[in-house]
């Protein structure tokens, strides 16, 4: 069995097994287990079938989607999700990048057999033929998204042992052929996400050593992408998997950022608009100016990258960098661009902009997410 990285998410209607494998299945690949139905619970101090009787199921979906964002946003585990969770557009979506989602798939004789009788199930109430009705037409309106997950595997009227060793071997299987397409994946051209002609520049003399040639955005008189994120991962994410759609190609994209202690982190991921009209030397003017009206002498600062990496079929990586130094107190050198006039690293006493080329790009930010991303593109 690989290295489990991410939330194994176990989907599939009520009655399919998702607790009763989840636990088990977490206890084999030595996982937390989480059940997606019980931190509902917690979140409102409700029983279920309260939460439904008390805000409606409206509410209840609502309160549902909530709690598995947050879950999905957690570390590697085991999370059993509630039977219509899947359903929502907003947790398959994040399952897709967080998650790899496994479809517990029952026929209807297994479901009835393992629901009817329970009170525990707001939406499974009635007597037996009323539930049997409700659980066909679940299967005609959830099986179809239920079909979007990663991994299928039917369940039975087993052994609960026996269904946790089918999951496992399914694991095992989807890895194998992860891995396979991966090595398939080689890359000669990429798409750099960028009309900034300097960082064209840097990019390409990175990557040319690996026999990779660069297109930019500039050279294919591709659109700017809007910067909507609020982080740099959100925005270099942003950029490069909507110009891998556009043209078919892997791109390879950035976010960067100067990020001042005495600004409270400003201007981060607005470094560039931060600067009128995109004006850096008017930007520098203004950070200086707002440095000053601070009163905080603490001029420590860092340079932040975030190298994005993605392809047309929505597979990505991410690689990150960062160098911590300080503001001078006026700009220096003709090299670099931004705000490298005014960044003194760590450890030096000239700015990035006074540095030879080759200096500067061994401990930059975006040298050092570069630097992993090379790494990772020479062992493909």
């Amino acid at each position: 069995m690989p290295k489990i990285d991410k939330i194994i998410l176990l989907v599939g209607l009520m009655g399919s097994g998702k607790t009763s494998v989840g636990k088990r299945l977490a206890r084999r690949l030595s996982l937390p287990f989480v059940d997606g139905d019980q931190e509902i619970e917690k979140a409102a101090g409700l029983s279920l079938v309260d939460v439904l009787k008390c805000f409606g199921e409206q509410e209840y979906r609502a309160g549902e989607a909530r709690v598995m964002k947050r879950l999905l946003q957690g570390s590697p585990c085991v999370l059993a999700s509630g039977g219509g969770s899947f359903v929502a557009q907003q947790t398959r979506d994040i399952a897709k990048d967080k998650a790899l989602t496994i479809w517990l798939k029952a026929d209807i004789d297994t479901l009835y057999h393992r629901t009817a009788g329970r009170t525990r199930r707001p939406f499974l109430l009635g007597d037996n033929a009323t539930v049997k009705n409700k659980l066909k037409e679940y299967i005609t309106e959830e099986y179809p998204y239920y079909s979007e997950a990663d991994i299928v595997v039917e369940t039975k009227q087993e052994d609960v042992e026996k269904t946790v060793r089918r999951v496992i071997f399914a694991i095992r299987d989807y890895y194998k052929r992860k891995m396979k397409k991966e090595k398939k994946m080689k890359i000669s051209e990429i798409v750099f996400a960028s009309h900034n002609k300097g960082k064209i520049a840097e990019i390409s003399e990175m990557l040319a050593p690996l026999g990779i040639k660069v297109k930019s955005a500039l050279d294919m008189d591709l659109p700017d992408v809007e910067e909507t994120g609020t982080t740099f991962e959100e925005n270099s994410l942003l950029k490069s998997q909507t110009i891998a759609k556009i043209t078919g190609l892997p791109c390879l994209a950035d976010d960067s950022g100067l990020c001042v202690a005495a600004l409270n982190g400003a201007p981060g991921v607005y470094s560039a608009r931060y600067a009128p009209n995109r004006d850096f030397t008017k930007g520098m003017e203004k950070l200086l100016q707002e440095i000053d009206a601070s009163g905080n002498p603490d001029r420590s600062a860092y340079f932040a990258c975030v190298v994005s990496l993605s392809w047309p079929n929505g597979k990505h990586e991410v690689f990150e960098g960062r160098v911590n130094g300080k503001i001078a107190e006026k700009a220096c050198g003709n090299g670099g661009f931004g705000y490298d006039p005014l960044f003194i690293p760590d450890g030096y006493n000239i700015s990035f902009a006074q540095m030879e080329h080759d200096e500067k790009n061994k401990i930059s930010h975006r040298g050092r997410a570069m630097k992993k991303l090379v790494e990772y593109l020479k062992k493909m």
